[in-house]
């Protein structure tokens, strides 16, 4: 298997997992937060993002380049929300709630780089 495959690959699993993980808290915790009109600009907002970060992980399924910074956009500004929040705030919860779309943006990245870096491949089989 090619090198940037792998990454690909990484990217994918570790963005499912992310998306896994949300979908999950949304459905024990984030729904009750709509309820409380004080929290629901919040939780608003922190869906926006995930909606946003799951368009970029479908994006970055197929083109890697487009969706790895995508991905990473939505972390940073999931994470910069969340450590200034009133209602999740502190360095560990945003930290918490970026790394699974941080993570996968950077190996889309780094698969997108190695693909572009490696040279193309003759196909000397013509015998």
């Amino acid at each position: 298997m090619d090198k940037y495959r792998s990454f690909r690959w990484y990217g994918r699993l570790t963005g499912f997992l992310g998306i896994v993980f949300f979908v999950s808290f949304m459905l024990s915790e984030g729904f009750e937060t709509f309820k409380n009109a004080h929290n629901s600009f919040d939780a608003l907002f922190v869906v926006t993002v995930f909606a946003f970060a799951l368009s970029a992980y479908i994006s970055g399924w197929f083109i890697e380049i487009i969706g790895g910074p995508l991905l990473i956009l939505s972390g940073l500004s999931l994470g910069f929300y969340i450590g200034y929040s009133e209602v999740f705030s502190g360095f560990g919860n945003a930290l918490f709630f970026s790394l699974p779309f941080l993570i996968p943006g950077i190996f889309y990245i780094i698969s997108s780089y190695i693909k572009r870096r490696s040279p193309g491949k003759l196909n000397n089989n013509l015998s």
